[in-house]
């Protein structure tokens, strides 16, 4: 039965399981063999503000926070682009 949202209860239950950043491959299993199921997940975690990396040859799926909310980036390209207005920046 899926939610509102329309959201896999699996895909959640997946997402659930990254609340330290990482999650163990073997953990969930069904992302390594399953295109469809690792994209759900993917686009669920980007639409909650992170990015979703498979390193090559690691025991781990991890999370990072998207470059867009990362607030030291933020400030590394402000200060990289003097001429944009700060004005425009909510602070």
């Amino acid at each position: 039965m899926e939610n509102r949202l329309g959201i896999d209860p699996e895909v959640i239950k997946a997402c659930s399981l990254f609340h330290f950043g990482w999650v163990v491959k073997k953990d969930v299993p069904r992302m390594g063999r399953d295109t469809v199921f690792y994209h759900q997940v993917n686009e669920v975690l980007s639409l909650m503000g992170y990015d979703l990396v498979n390193p090559p040859y690691s025991d781990w799926y991890i999370i990072r926070l998207k470059r867009e909310y990362d607030v030291a980036a933020l400030d590394r390209d402000r200060k990289k682009n003097r001429e944009l207005n700060n004005s425009s920046f909510a602070d």
